[in-house]
């Protein structure tokens, strides 16, 4: 069964930039193109704080509660940093002009299919790695 943050203490725990809401579509939707094999789920409290939890289904988890106007409490564990891949992804948008999901399309084609942003002929849609 994949590890979940209830399994076991965090490995790390810090703030985290957040450009942009939790509960915003759009921005979800860039972390399901960029994050493919990445579950991302939110919930939202009774006090409207919005909460994301993030998975890899194996053994990488991260959870991210908001913690001030653009920044939130990232706790992570696990071998991939998954809070530390969303805010790259998530900075790479806002860098973008966040874009909305309007602002995407598909290729297909027989040997692959991928998401791009604007144009088909620039290719995938991906953040720069990180340094």
């Amino acid at each position: 069964m994949p590890a979940t943050a209830g399994d076991r203490p965090a490995d790390s725990q810090r703030t985290y930039s957040l450009p942009g809401r939790l509960d915003d579509g759009n921005a979800l939707f860039v972390l399901r193109v960029c994050l493919p094999d990445v579950e991302v789920f939110t919930r939202t409290g009774d006090d409207r704080t919005v909460t994301g939890f993030l998975h890899d289904g194996r053994s990488s988890w991260a959870t991210l509660t908001p913690a001030a106007e653009d920044a939130a409490l990232a706790r992570q564990g696990g071998p991939r940093r998954l809070a530390d891949e969303a805010e790259h992804v998530l900075a790479h948008r806002a860098r973008q002009g966040a874009p909305s999901l309007y602002d995407f399309g598909m290729t297909v084609q027989p040997d692959q299919q991928y998401t791009w942003y604007k144009n088909p002929d620039t290719g995938p849609y991906r953040p720069p790695a990180t340094a």
